[in-house]
């Protein structure tokens, strides 16, 4: 196939773009476009003082690249983690090459990649999604007044082992105090539309059997309600990687990119 693919890769909630460096980095040296789009709900620092983004905002970044993209001839992969799974879905609405190539134009949304993610029902919310998480799974944060969530830095060694698992003691709480403070609004946006059942774009899953957060059932189901909405199959790669794969098994991540792209050399 063809090299006019780029693969755009979207970061979990919290995540700094240096969690996903060293895969960005190692994609790249394949040939393969890669472009990194951080979230506009993820804070840009400590002097950040915008009124906090929802999760539309997100999805109308996510379509505005993505467009961008297809308007230079672009076969578009999105590929998303954890939350960025929502304002995935909600986006690119009209961008599926297919739905452009009706309109006369080249480009456009191809496939979506999921590793692992929340995926949303129609109507359904972040926080709605999950339905088995112990309650010691649950990750404490501290939240302020104008509505910015943080990980709580007393419980950094707990946080660290649910979100980094397979990683050393060390680097979990590391990793942890890397985190970024995010929008709580985006957990309480419900879904209006479904990008995973637009035409013409394939689906990928990267399972992750490690993951604290997103279980192995929730994995199932999200894998089911794609399947279920869209009428199509879902291409899923099982892995042994927690929740942050990126981190976790760079190498597994880099090949699963590598052959989701569909570009051979």
């Amino acid at each position: 196939m063809a090299n006019n693919r780029t693969i755009l890769l979207l970061p979990g909630s919290f995540m700094p773009e240096r969690v996903y460096s060293d895969v960005l980095d190692a994609v790249a040296k394949r040939g393969i476009d890669i472009r990194f789009l951080p979230l506009t709900s993820g804070s840009v620092g400590s002097g950040d003082r915008r009124e906090p983004p929802n999760m539309f905002d997100d999805a109308a970044a996510i379509s505005q690249e993505a467009e961008k993209l297809a308007d230079q001839g672009k076969d578009v992969i999105v590929v998303a983690s954890s939350y960025a799974g929502v304002p995935l879905t909600q986006s690119c609405k009209g961008l599926s090459k297919a739905e452009r190539e009706r309109s006369g134009k080249s480009g456009g949304l191809v496939k979506i990649g999921l590793m692992p993610s929340v995926v949303p029902e129609l109507g359904q919310a972040a926080y709605e999604v999950l339905v088995d998480v112990p309650p010691d799974n649950i990750i404490p944060m501290k939240g302020d007044t104008s509505g910015w969530l943080e990980m709580d830095p007393d419980h950094y060694a707990h946080i660290g082992a649910l979100i980094f698992s397979n990683l050393s003691a060390d680097e979990q709480v590391f990793w942890t105090s890397k985190t970024r403070a995010h929008s709580s609004k985006v957990f309480r946006d419900k879904v209006t539309f479904l990008s995973y059942t637009l035409p013409g774009v394939d689906l990928a899953f990267l399972s992750c059997d490690n993951d604290r957060l997103i279980s192995q059932n929730d994995q199932k189901l999200a894998i089911d309600r794609l399947e279920k909405a869209s009428g199509k199959n879902v291409e899923v790669t099982f892995i042994l990687g927690d929740h942050t794969p990126a981190l976790s098994a760079p190498s597994e991540v880099v090949e699963w990119l590598v052959r989701i792209s569909d570009i051979y050399f």
